[in-house]
């Protein structure tokens, strides 16, 4: 296994470089779903194939989508926070995981802006920074802090039950973009409700991390998430660090609650 986080971080740092020299210049398109791809989530996700093709493994993209079933596979995001890429305020990352028997044993995930590589496996997680020169001059142990008294939500989303969440429990709230959210809560701790569309994609490399802290992550029906190339999108779901899975079943009631009130 150690190989293959090896393959993961190679292919996560050289993704990240690949959608730096981008940044200032790059072409924005359309998909089937209206959603925007640019230039450089194609550049990222070429220099991620480069690298995870060595493995042997089958490798499921979001620009590149694997549709037959397997045991064993990479599930990648080259560039998660297109949108946040697009208006240039730093927020996207590249996330990769490893699934088997549709779930994340490994999770790398990249912040080419703060050159901060998360990783999470089995349990160890940690979080390292690199120079300009891509030597580690911070390695971190993840877990250590879980105490943290934070409901991240998203940039882009008024998430009303983030902010009900907040207040019930005393909390603040943290802002922010793309998978960088699983990588704060893995480092300091809090509270991560999800209420809104995404992929498998997304999330399987922040589920690996967040489980690597023996944080806990599951659906709003409090279940676990199963990762099937049948079926790639993602459930709404929370996640809660070490010090707060004790108020699962009180969130999870105010979710409902939520819920129904919409």
């Amino acid at each position: 296994m150690s190989d293959y986080l090896e393959f993961a971080k190679m292919a996560a740092l050289n993704a990240g470089a690949a959608i730096l020299k981008r940044y200032d210049k790059f072409s924005v398109s359309k998909k089937l779903d209206n959603s925007p791809v640019t230039s450089a989530d194609m550049a990222a996700n070429e220099a991620i194939f480069k690298v995870l093709e060595k493995s042997g493994l089958p490798i499921c993209s979001e620009e590149q989508i694997l549709h037959v079933g397997q045991d064993v596979y990479w599930l990648v995001d080259p560039l998660d926070g297109t949108k946040e890429f697009i208006d240039k305020n730093g927020e996207f990352c590249v996330c990769i995981a490893l699934i088997k028997d549709k779930r994340p044993v490994l999770g790398v995930i990249y912040i080419p802006i703060t050159k901060e590589l998360f990783w999470g496996y089995n349990d160890s997680a940690f979080r390292q920074v690199y120079d300009e020169n891509f030597n580690v001059i911070i390695n971190e142990r993840l877990g250590t802090k879980t105490n943290e008294k934070v409901v991240y939500t998203s940039n882009r989303s008024k998430n009303v039950l983030a902010y009900k969440i907040a207040n019930k429990l005393g909390f603040s709230v943290y802002k922010s973009g793309s998978a960088i959210k699983f990588c704060r809560l893995a480092q300091n701790g809090g509270v991560y409700v999800r209420l809104s569309p995404s992929s498998l994609w997304d999330i399987a490399a922040g589920e690996a991390l967040i489980n690597a802290v023996k944080a806990q992550m599951i659906n709003v029906q409090n279940l676990t998430i199963l990762y099937s190339l049948d079926n790639l999108k993602s459930p709404f779901f929370i996640c809660l660090s070490r010090d707060f899975i004790h108020l699962k079943d009180e969130i999870l009631s105010l979710t409902k609650e939520h819920t129904l009130s919409k």
